[in-house]
């Protein structure tokens, strides 16, 4: 099962202008695989695009993070990350509002934007986490849930705060909604159930 962007073999650009349809005038061009450039690859392409989606996310968090607590451009960049979904991978957009609308409707979850972009999810005041415009998932999961997690390889720690018991899933595909939501049934379930919900709990998001 794919962990999102931990091991991806994209390394820039370059397969895009592998890639690139040109027109035919005599004799079709190769690549230096022998592979006509007149066939697109979408699959590479489609590697391409998340590269740049991903990109981006780490980029701007890395060089602007002190910005985070201005709500406006948190709010704003996340926006963004929506748009170059929308134009890059239309399947993934399309699949992200669907996990967003399937979580929402789950009994007793209310829905609020999280305070660094994105759409939060709650349970009786709780978050379960929340889903980045660009489908960036963060789980909050207790230590032994993220063990567990993480020996199944099903997701990665936290993009950004590793010491955390948080997990992030980067949602790269539109067949990966499956994956996902049975990542926020975990803190669901547990939420939901009071025993299960006294017995131990998340750490904060943000754990330097």
């Amino acid at each position: 099962m794919s962990l999102g962007d931990t091991g991806h073999p994209v390394h820039g650009l370059h397969r895009i202008c592998r890639y690139t349809l040109v027109l035919r005038t005599g004799s079709p061009r190769t690549d230096r695989q022998g592979l006509p450039l007149t066939v697109i690859r979408w699959s590479h392409f489609g590697d391409a695009m998340n590269a740049i989606r991903f990109r981006v996310f780490r980029f701007v968090i890395g060089r602007f993070g002190r910005f985070r607590k201005v709500w406006i451009l948190t709010q704003a960049f996340d926006l963004g990350l929506g748009l170059l979904t929308l134009v890059s991978s239309p399947s993934v957009f399309v699949a992200i509002v669907d996990i967003r609308k399937q979580i929402a409707a789950w009994p007793g979850i209310r829905t609020a934007r999280h305070r660094l972009g994105g759409l939060q999810f709650n349970l009786n005041g709780t978050e379960l986490g929340h889903i980045h415009s660009n489908g960036v998932a963060d789980i909050a999961l207790t230590s032994t849930e993220q063990a567990d997690v993480l020996h199944e390889q099903r997701a990665q720690r936290h993009h950004t705060a590793p010491k955390s018991t948080w997990v992030s899933y980067f949602i790269e595909h539109k067949n990966q909604k499956e994956a996902v939501l049975s990542l926020f049934r975990i803190p669901f379930i547990r939420l939901s159930t009071p025993e299960q919900a006294e017995k131990e709990s998340p750490s904060e998001e943000y754990v330097q």
